[in-house]
C-alpha cells in the first residue's frame, strides 16, 4: 500500500514539474505581457550569440564571485539576439569600463549588411568603476534573418587612443503591442470598415 501511494506521489511531482516547465517556455516564448528582457553577462546564452569579430576583441575573461567581462580594443563589434517572436522595439542596457569617456553608439542591422540604424548610449547611472548606457532602438524597421537581429557597437576614439572599452553586460528590453492591445486595434479596425 505504502509503495502505490509513493508511485502517486512521484507521478504527481514528475506531472507538475512538467506543467510548470510547459508554461515556461510558452511563456518566454510568446510574452504574453508584451515584455521580455534578455541577459547576456558573456556566458553560454541561448539567445545572445557573443561579440565578434575576434580581431577586435580579447577573449572573455572570468573571474569567481566577480562575473565575467570581455574587452573591446577595436570597432566596430557585432552581436546577435535569437528573437523568440517578433517585437517592436529594444531598449539596449550596456554596462561597461570606457576611461576615455567618449561617445558609444548601438545600432541595429536595417538593410544589407552594412547599414544600421544608430543611437548614442545615453548614460543612466554610473558606480564607482562601471557605466550603464541606454539607447532604444526601433526593431520595426530592422532586417531579422531567421529569427535574429543584428547589432553593432562603435566608438570613434577607440582607433586613435590605447584605451580600451571593458563591457560585463548588456541587457535587452525587448516590447511588443499585447495580445488585448491587437485585439482592440484588429476590432476596432474591422468597426470602421464595416460602419464608415
Amino acid at each position: 500500500m505504502n509503495n502505490n501511494k509513493f508511485l502517486k506521489y512521484v507521478r504527481l511531482v514528475l506531472l507538475v514539474t512538467a506543467g510548470v516547465l510547459f508554461v515556461y517556455l510558452l511563456w518566454m516564448n510568446f510574452s504574453p505581457l508584451g515584455e521580455q528582457t534578455i541577459t547576456y553577462s558573456f556566458e553560454e546564452s541561448p539567445f545572445v550569440e557573443g561579440l565578434r569579430p575576434s580581431t577586435r576583441i580579447q577573449d572573455i575573461e572570468c573571474q569567481k564571485n566577480i562575473g565575467c567581462s570581455q574587452v573591446i580594443f577595436s570597432d566596430p563589434i557585432y552581436f546577435d539576439l535569437l528573437l523568440p517572436r517578433r517585437f517592436q522595439s529594444v531598449k539596449l542596457e550596456v554596462k561597461y569600463q570606457d576611461p576615455s569617456e567618449e561617445e558609444i553608439r548601438v545600432g541595429v542591422r536595417v538593410g544589407d549588411e552594412w547599414q544600421y540604424y544608430e543611437e548614442t548610449l545615453v548614460t543612466q547611472q554610473t558606480d564607482n568603476t562601471w557605466t550603464t548606457g541606454v539607447a532604444t532602438l526601433n526593431l520595426k524597421i530592422a532586417t531579422i534573418q531567421a529569427n535574429k537581429a543584428t547589432f553593432v557597437l562603435s566608438t570613434k576614439h577607440i582607433k586613435d587612443n590605447p584605451e580600451t572599452i571593458k563591457i560585463e553586460e548588456i541587457k535587452f528590453h525587448l516590447k511588443r503591442d499585447t495580445y488585448s492591445k491587437r485585439i482592440k486595434s484588429k476590432l476596432h479596425d474591422w468597426y470602421t470598415k464595416i460602419f464608415k
